[in-house]
């Protein structure tokens, strides 16, 4: 276990089930059906196993359906991560159900503070899962990692502020401004991180080609 292991922390992983026609979708028509479920299920593998890898807080994989999937179980074999059921009818409101469950109000939990990442980013690695609980240690209210496309790829809180997840225009690029607005409006000390690109479309393939990610990523920049 890591040195710097957080008791009172979670990584909340955010996943969908491997279907077809389901995941990856506007990658189509440069990758098949078939070749968009496997890079969805190789980009939630490696997201996966960097978080595991780093031990630095408990980890929840968070499905959007379908958790006894075999994908899920078999991923999930002899590690220590428990898997959770997302609840919503938007983004919006599957995120701040997951914020509730893990951190509850102040005098219910005993949890200093949870992170969420969605399972598109292959460039977060252990340096930027720690850059964000020291921030939330440091005394920031929350923790913001932004995506290039408008959107983030990370978002930590030390409380559950349901407002923050309040009529922002999910899957747009103004989902990064919308939520400063909010925090702003909230009052709440935020904490930036470096931006960082998920991989969406298929443009965003050429940046597959990066030296530091596996092989089985890195073939999918040839398709760009």
């Amino acid at each position: 276990m890591s040195e710097k292991y957080r008791t009172n922390y979670t990584i909340m992983q955010f996943a969908k089930a491997p279907l077809p026609g389901e995941v990856k979708t506007r990658m189509r028509p440069k990758l098949s059906e078939l070749e968009s479920v496997e890079l969805h299920s190789t980009l939630t593998r490696h997201s996966w196993g960097i978080i595991q890898r780093a031990q630095l807080c408990k980890h929840e994989l968070w499905v959007g359906s379908q958790p006894d999937h075999s994908f899920f179980t078999d991923l999930l074999a002899d590690s220590d991560c428990e898997i959770r059921q997302q609840s919503g009818v938007d983004l919006g409101a599957r995120l701040a159900d997951a914020f509730k469950q893990s951190l509850g109000s102040a005098c219910e939990s005993d949890r200093q503070g949870a992170i969420v990442v969605g399972s598109d980013c292959p460039f977060l690695n252990a340096g930027y899962f720690s850059q964000a609980l020291d921030a939330l240690d440091q005394g920031a209210d929350i923790v913001l990692g932004p995506a290039v496309d408008g959107g983030y790829v990370l978002l930590g809180m030390r409380a559950y502020w349901p407002t923050v997840f309040q009529d922002i225009p999910w899957g747009g690029p103004q989902v990064f401004k919308e939520t400063q607005k909010r925090i702003k409006a909230l009052g709440l000390r935020c904490v930036e991180l470096s931006t960082l690109a998920d991989i969406d479309e298929p443009t965003d393939l050429g940046l597959l080609s990066d030296s530091d990610l596996p092989q089985n990523l890195r073939r999918y920049s040839e398709l760009k």
